[in-house]
């Protein structure tokens, strides 16, 4: 029989308002300036390999400024990862994090509740989308496969593979921008 596996938790789920507030505050910018800096680095050179001859730079790219960038919100959230880079288990424990900021009133964002669910739900949904699709290809965009000795090179310059990794690129930009969306909401409601 399987074990039924236990979702990590947040620590935040245990502070109160004024200690949820203080981390907010200390950790945004610390974040902002760290690996989301870096992920959108990652985006710059992803776009500037959209017109290579293969598409592995792109493919690797975009699914290390995804991690990042899905690193950054679970860094800000409390939520430990470890060395994983496979993060799509943590986007339910984000989405208790995100829920409790919301009742809190501790993400602004001009729409009202309804449409702040509903934006963080299509966010998370794409994060763990995106996740699994960018990590299940990443290994194939740096190393040959095995067994059959076709190259990086060789599976990435067809024509079927670029619009594979633009339509992954495109994936997982799209929700990093939703994701530095939230981060925006979330220090709007904690300077005030």
């Amino acid at each position: 029989m399987d074990k039924k596996r236990e979702l990590p938790r947040s620590k935040l789920l245990k502070m109160n308002r004024e200690q949820i507030i203080e981390h907010l505050k200390k950790k945004i910018t610390e974040i902002q300036h760290g690996k989301l800096e870096d992920s959108r680095h990652r985006f710059i050179e992803a776009g500037s390999t959209k017109d290579s001859p293969e598409s592995s730079p792109l493919f690797r790219e975009s699914q290390a400024g995804l991690e990042l960038c899905l690193k950054s919100l679970l860094d800000l959230l409390k939520i430990e990862y470890g060395r994983k880079h496979l993060l799509n288990d943590f986007m339910p424990p984000a989405f208790q994090v995100l829920e409790k900021l919301r009742e809190e009133n501790l993400i602004h964002s001009p729409f009202g509740p309804f449409t702040e669910e509903r934006f963080i739900k299509r966010t998370l949904s794409m994060a763990t989308t995106a996740s699994v699709l960018t990590c299940s290809v990443k290994d194939y965009a740096i190393y040959p496969i095995k067994g059959i000795e076709w190259g990086v090179e060789d599976l990435f310059a067809t024509t079927e593979m670029k619009k594979v990794g633009k339509a992954l690129a495109d994936l997982a930009s799209e929700t990093c921008q939703r994701i530095h969306q939230l981060f925006y909401w979330i220090e709007e409601a904690v300077k005030g």
